[in-house]
């Protein structure tokens, strides 16, 4: 990589180009966004009244599927059925997006309405969230079903009220959840019919959006990057030795990493080393072996050189643990070396390729079925690298280190860009993990690309706030279409906390092995903005599409997603405040919308088979 061209971490993206497509991003334009076409069937809406409050389904009201003919030809429609009551009240409701409709310059809301023939009325009914202390307000349209005929009617937003007469506002459309047809009181016995409905633009009327505007971008699903490769995983510190003396604790470390499984859990013998008896302890190294693998991962081992010790001691227990789990569960990755270079192990590349053949040797001659691999570069420096491909003699897998930068006072968008470019902010000669997967090709066997650390900081491996967890999504999906495995710098304190309490780099790294695991399919990756990246991706049973913001402010993204078919549900996973993930049910619609309150990941999954 040329010096100029490392000086701009965006043209750094040139490197990635067949690795990435990036979408360049239009304004806004107004659309008219689906809410229901009734087209898949009636599945995304429920039913619940006052006798059952949604425990259970209602009985007070219900919603089947119909058939409309319109123009010669017959479309799937919907029947809305409410059974007389009294002094009660009863709902039929489907989530929805008020976010997607106020980007797409929403006016009114239109649909196909068939009444029953009498003065009968029905209470359509927008949902939203308004104000600071977060208040439910309904804003209630009231619909005549006088007419027997399919008729299409159209209402403007500004028609919806709420309890005390005002219109709707640009704030509560904008957190509006779910529309509704809603009795309530005493009613009698009634039966509709609905279809399309949307919400759409209307020439001259608009409501004024205060804030910021929604960024609107387009994700196309059907284009092509190509497999993804990458797996979360982590690395289990010294702090695992007292968390595993811990059963709760242990318990919630084993399910987080569960989640992940499987991934690689990477163990540093030098962690296992006691100074007093110049030993490493091998028996709490199995303890420790054993418990990542029933936590259904995969151990890796790190045959690195402690402080104290030396190379023939490393040797000789570098052999007897390979002796002692060959053809046993669990063990068979190896790691020779850490930081090397770094540490003053060795002087040269020369002594290091050496060093890492003699080791490695002695590893496979103990167990022939052993993958060895390293030697965790700290630094991927283009001679080093080239150096040590071309010297190694078994290589399984190449492993070297990525962090964002190597002080803690880099900006989240630097950050962001290393993330993205897959090279140090601060150290911007090193080749990127994409220069280093294109040399990995040359060998034969091609080798397994690791990055045996990953973090936005050195300075700070194990913090684990929404930031953090933003940039570990975009690291892990941007890097995944040519990095095999990619592990957080720190399991303990940074993954999990010390009561083995899951934190928002592990959800982060959840969603992705959940939502792109290794063997999907990825579609697209996309930065619409400098503090935002989209992602398309294929499971054989769903079209998952990844948004990313690393901003601190608010931010609303609004979706058009191209290639999707006809999904039977949608759903959105996302990264709240907290590290916890809330999910709910989305509309059946291409336009969808995510809104952020600072950094954060969201998942819109469409499910397209079950």
């Amino acid at each position: 990589m040329s010096q100029a061209t490392s000086k701009n971490i965006w043209s750094a993206l040139t490197a990635l180009c067949l690795a990435m497509t990036l979408t360049s991003v239009a304004g806004a334009d107004t659309a008219t966004v689906v809410i229901a076409d009734f087209e898949t069937g009636v599945g995304s809406w429920a039913t619940n009244d006052a006798r059952v409050d949604g425990r259970a389904p209602s009985e007070l009201c219900g919603i089947y599927a119909t058939a409309r003919v319109e123009d010669g030809r017959t479309e799937q429609a919907a029947i809305i059925e409410f059974k007389a009551a009294g002094g009660t009240w009863a709902s039929v409701r489907l989530p929805v997006s008020g976010q997607t409709w106020l980007a797409n310059g929403a006016g009114q809301i239109a649909m196909w309405l068939k009444g029953d023939g009498t003065d009968h009325t029905v209470d359509l009914t927008l949902r939203a969230v308004v104000g600071e202390d977060k208040r439910d307000v309904s804003y209630v349209y009231t619909v005549a079903l006088t007419n027997t005929d399919w008729e299409r009617r159209a209402i403007r937003l500004f028609a919806f009220k709420d309890k005390d007469g005002q219109p709707i506002t640009a704030e509560a459309l904008h957190g509006t959840y779910l529309i509704q047809f809603v009795q309530t009181g005493s009613w009698p016995a009634m039966v509709f019919g609905v279809d399309n409905i949307r919400a759409e633009p209307v020439a001259g009327v608009n409501i004024s959006v205060t804030g910021p505007t929604a960024l609107a971008t387009t994700v196309d699903f059907r284009g092509l990057v190509g497999p993804m490769l990458g797996q979360p995983g982590a690395n289990a510190t010294a702090g695992l030795h007292e968390l595993l003396t811990r059963t709760s604790a242990a318990g919630r470390a084993s399910a987080a990493v569960r989640e992940l499984a499987p991934c690689l859990v990477r163990l540093r013998l030098s962690d296992y080393y006691r100074p007093a008896t110049v030993e490493y302890d091998l028996i709490a190294l199995n303890r420790a072996i054993n418990w990542v693998t029933s936590a259904g991962a995969r151990p890796l081992v790190c045959l690195d050189l402690p402080v104290g010790g030396n190379m023939d001691d490393l040797r000789t227990t570098a052999t007897k643990l390979a002796s002692l789990r060959r053809g046993g569960p669990g063990l068979r990755w190896y790691e020779i070396f850490d930081s090397p270079m770094l540490t003053g192990q060795f002087a040269s590349v020369e002594e290091l390729v050496a060093g890492y053949n003699d080791l490695s040797q002695r590893v496979l001659s103990a167990d022939s079925e052993a993958r060895v691999g390293g030697p965790g570069l700290a630094s991927a420096w283009d001679a080093r690298v080239r150096g040590f491909l071309d010297g190694a003699e078994t290589l399984h897998f190449v492993s070297l280190k990525l962090h964002g930068a190597h002080t803690a006072a880099a900006d989240p968008r630097t950050l962001f860009g290393a993330a993205i470019s897959g090279t140090p902010s601060d150290l911007p000669q090193q080749l990127s993990l994409y220069e280093v997967y294109k040399l990995a090709q040359s060998r034969r066997p091609v080798p397994e690309v690791i990055v045996s650390a990953l973090a936005p900081s050195s300075a700070t491996p194990a913090a684990s706030g929404n930031f953090e967890a933003a940039w570990m999504a975009a690291a892990l999906l941007n890097g995944g279409a040519y990095v095999d495995r990619m592990l957080h710098a720190a399991l303990i304190g940074g993954m999990v906390a010390a009561d083995g309490s899951s934190q928002p780099v592990q959800r982060a790294a959840m969603l992705v092995n959940t939502y792109a695991p290794r063997g999907a399919t990825l579609r697209e990756v996309s930065l619409p903005a400098t503090d935002l990246l989209t992602v398309a991706a294929w499971t054989p049973t769903s079209r998952n599409l990844f948004v990313i913001h690393v901003g601190d402010g608010p931010r609303t993204v609004a979706l058009d997603c191209l290639g999707l078919g006809s999904p039977l549900l949608v759903r959105r996973h996302q990264l709240v405040a907290g590290g916890q993930i809330r999910s709910d049910e989305r509309p059946k619609s291409a336009q969808q919308s995510v809104q952020f309150d600072g950094p954060g990941v969201a998942v819109i999954e469409f499910v397209m088979d079950v």
